[in-house]
């Protein structure tokens, strides 16, 4: 099988290193000719490194440089089977390479999109075959998440998911079937994660480095320090395209003054959002964020860099306050997958799978609330919405009845 992969930054990259250990011929389309050469330069010449040290034998070496190109033109994917976008997350330069790629590849090339914040389906408006169109999204670090959506529309036919299905297994990865939504359905669970973590920034319950380091007794990554990676900006605008695309996360953002989020309940606008970006804290990428940083150190500001906490808001002990912010970011992650779950997005096992697997929990939301019981997780819902906020108000948990595919 040949596979074509368009952009060779981090994530074009470590999608690259996935297929190279294994039997595929494979195309790599960078921007520009000296991207391309030195891509393949810095490649093969590790190459080489590799058959010296005794990492892989000469032959192999031989074969991959037969089987592995590098090019700025898409043209020279005409012969490929499957292709994977991976360029610059922007709708325009995105929906501008498939329509000139359905002129180039054969009738029978699957298309796919690695895209994390749009939605597919804007992505196939203007393609004559659509039928062959998919999402197939890698989360960052590749190296460590072992999870690939496989994201359907309307239009995509069978066998193109059966494909992908089957590819994703031959490199390693553990295929989850999620419907369309603005980017990945396993990213908007995680951002009611990661807004809540900001709430409790806002309520003054503590600072950045205790959020994240209650949020590691369960998961692997704190939501503070994920959000300064994945960058402010970048992450307030993924936010804005889901609830502008249909939403699968209903944020009330400040322009939506007369209009509702499509959903039971509404989330007020995180004021952190304000505060960060109008003081350029981006995220790593300039040094300061929700943290800050000195040579990759990150260190706190001050409590009220954060907090728009009122002055009659009572007194806790810490013993209570970390049960809160326990209780906060568990019952976030719980509440995005109910929802999701509420709107078919995938079904309960995958979506269980899913976080569990990108999280590194040793049990999925679906696992965590099984465990629990159904009425259990009600009544704690109800207490965090009276505390808390509406965010928290779950008036219909009977999606919840049948949880035997956790079994």
């Amino acid at each position: 099988m040949k596979i074509g992969i368009i952009g060779f930054g981090k994530m074009g990259e470590s999608i690259f290193k996935l297929f190279v250990p294994k039997s595929f011929s494979i195309q790599v389309v960078a921007e520009t000719e000296a991207q391309a050469s030195e891509a393949g330069h810095s490649w093969f010449k590790r190459m080489e490194r590799a058959a010296k040290r005794g990492s892989i034998s000469f032959e192999e070496l031989a074969q991959k440089k037969e089987s592995i190109r590098f090019s700025h033109q898409l043209e020279d994917l005409s012969s490929a089977d499957v292709v994977i976008e991976a360029a610059f997350e922007n709708l325009a330069v995105k929906r501008d390479i498939f329509q000139r790629l359905e002129s180039i590849v054969r009738p029978d090339t699957f298309l796919t999109t690695n895209t994390s914040s749009l939605s597919i389906r804007q992505l196939a408006d203007g393609l004559i075959h659509r039928d062959r169109f998919c999402g197939f999204h890698f989360f960052y670090p590749v190296p460590l998440i072992d999870l690939i959506e496989v994201i359907r529309c309307n239009h995509t036919q069978q066998p193109v998911i059966d494909c992908l299905v089957q590819l994703a297994k031959t490199i390693d990865r553990h295929p989850i079937i999620v419907r369309d939504a603005p980017g990945s359905v396993i990213n908007n669970i995680l951002a009611y994660y990661y807004v809540e973590a900001l709430y409790i920034l806002e309520d003054g319950l503590a600072l950045p480095s205790r959020i994240d380091e209650i949020a590691r007794r369960f998961c692997y990554i704190g939501p503070c320090e994920s959000i300064d990676v994945i960058g402010i900006d970048f992450f307030k605008s993924a936010l804005e395209n889901a609830v502008a695309a249909g939403t699968s996360y209903p944020v009330q953002w400040k322009s939506q003054n007369s209009k509702k989020a499509n959903s039971e309940y509404v989330f007020p606008y995180p004021l952190m959002f304000d505060r960060l970006i109008g003081n350029n804290r981006l995220g790593k990428k300039t040094g300061k964020g929700i943290y800050l940083y000195d040579r990759e150190v990150q260190a706190n500001d001050t409590m009220a860099f954060y907090s728009h906490k009122h002055p009659d808001s009572p007194n806790l002990s810490e013993e209570a306050i970390d049960q809160m912010i326990t209780d906060r970011l568990i019952y976030a992650i719980l509440n995005g997958s109910i929802f999701s779950l509420k709107q078919h997005m995938a079904d309960m096992w995958d979506l269980n799978r899913g976080i569990q697997e990108i999280l590194h929990m040793k049990k999925g939301p679906f696992s965590f609330i099984q465990d629990r019981g159904a009425e259990h997780i009600a009544k704690r819902f109800d207490q965090l919405a009276h505390d808390t906020g509406k965010r928290f108000h779950q008036n219909d948990l009977s999606c919840l009845k049948d949880m035997s595919c956790i079994r």
